[in-house]
């Protein structure tokens, strides 16, 4: 069982957290929403719906993904990859997971 976060058959699932038990299913061709997802997830009670994804176009997710940018204080741009690459590790469904080590100046 898996609390948000859960691989099955070489599929990675996210539970929405929703009512009906929808699931975003990921593999190598893509995501997509479904429902009964493979994978079996448990939920605790203060657990809280998962926005339904939006499905954008290549050149719009690339933008989605620099519209984070701001909010990440990283000096250069294979730092902020790394960043990304680090969100995306950590919903692996199975570790091991990465450890993210932040450090810099308390103001």
């Amino acid at each position: 069982m898996f609390n948000r976060v859960g691989a099955f058959e070489g599929k990675v699932y996210i539970d929405l957290g929703n009512r009906d038990w929808n699931a975003i299913e990921i593999d190598s061709s893509g995501w997509r929403i479904i429902e009964l997802p493979s994978a079996h997830f448990q939920r605790t009670k203060g657990m809280s719906p998962l926005p339904e994804p939006l499905q954008l176009a290549s050149e719009e997710g690339k933008k989605a993904i620099e519209e984070l940018r701001r909010f990440i204080n990283v000096k250069s741009d294979a730092d902020f990859r790394l960043v990304i690459a680090w969100v995306l590790a950590s919903l692996r469904g199975q570790g091991p997971y990465p450890v993210l080590v932040l450090s810099g100046e308390l103001r």
